[in-house]
């Protein structure tokens, strides 16, 4: 596979956590990447257990568009999606990661016929999430509502640190929970602008995707909405059932804050940075998604169209 390096500017940055909640390994590394490298390395051996949500993303994918190029942000090990499966319906795979070693391991179980498509892009902070992160976590009594509101503009403005060129599609392989795991940790559960820095962080993710995304193609955000840690649920139940269990746990305050379909919806066709460049979104059905082990999570995807 290509490396990005090898094509021109690198616009490295540290990319925001892959944590999805909280718990003792992720809390004693020294920072977002070590959590991020540490969770790739645990569940680096997760294909099988992944299969279910492997196969509902890799699906998705298929059906909105055949040819051109393929972005995939947070692509880690590549659990999430089926490389290879991809590399015969896209012209160009650019797989996105903070952890270089886990683009490697993607990299190894991909079709090897397929490598001339592949481009990684390793050591990338989409929308510049964890630096911003960093900083607030140093001076969290300095943090004015201006700044919280000016970063979701900036970041917006670095998806060329991302991609070279729009693609066609663009993935956000459930990146929201990971930023948002990444606010609580830098910030701590009781910040008073947690949920404000938290919601920009959402905004501003979204606002990179749509601009990775090229005029007339497709954003998808996956994101997983309810852990089993904080809201169990059947993990046999499937679609309407599943999309009952998000309500519940919303009305119950159990959900991840920041990515409820209604929220994500509002933004997308309401907020002055995303209304002019997303069309009307429409939201896949949940499934389950069996994380690790003792760890499920209720998942969907947003899909909108770029706008000409």
């Amino acid at each position: 596979p290509r490396d990005w390096r090898n094509r021109g500017k690198v616009g490295a940055r540290k990319k925001a956590s892959r944590g999805r909640y909280h718990d003792p390994v992720h809390a004693a590394a020294r920072s977002s990447w070590d959590r991020h490298a540490a969770l790739n390395a645990r569940t680096a051996s997760g294909w099988a257990r992944f299969a279910t949500h492997r196969r509902k993303v890799t699906d998705l994918v298929s059906s909105v568009a055949c040819g051109g190029r393929l972005c995939l942000l947070g692509a880690g090990n590549g659990n999430d999606v089926d490389v290879s499966d991809l590399g015969h319906r896209f012209d160009d795979i650019v797989a996105v990661d903070l952890d270089a070693a886990a683009l490697a391991r993607l990299s190894a179980r991909a079709d090897p016929r397929l490598h001339s498509k592949l481009v990684l892009r390793a050591g990338v902070d989409v929308g510049g999430a964890n630096e911003a992160l960093e900083g607030w976590r140093r001076a969290p009594n300095a943090i004015a509502a201006s700044d919280v509101a000016a970063y979701s503009a900036r970041a917006a403005e670095r998806a060329a640190d991302v991609l070279d060129a729009p693609a066609d599609v663009v993935v956000s392989c459930c990146m929201l929970s990971q930023l948002l795991v990444s606010c609580s940790d830098a910030l701590g559960p009781s910040h008073p602008r947690r949920g404000v820095i938290g919601a920009a962080l959402v905004l501003a993710h979204l606002a990179v995707v749509a601009r990775c995304t090229r005029a007339g193609g497709t954003a998808v955000i996956v994101t997983d909405a309810v852990s089993s840690r904080w809201f169990p649920f059947d993990r046999q139940a499937s679609g309407a059932d599943l999309a009952t269990v998000m309500g519940a746990a919303r009305a119950a305050r159990r959900s991840i804050p920041g990515t409820d379909p209604a929220f994500l919806a509002m933004l997308m066709g309401e907020d002055p940075l995303l209304a002019p460049l997303l069309e009307a979104p429409r939201f896949a059905a949940p499934w389950v998604w069996d994380i690790d082990e003792g760890l499920s999570a209720i998942t969907y995807a947003v899909v909108a169209r770029r706008r000409t």
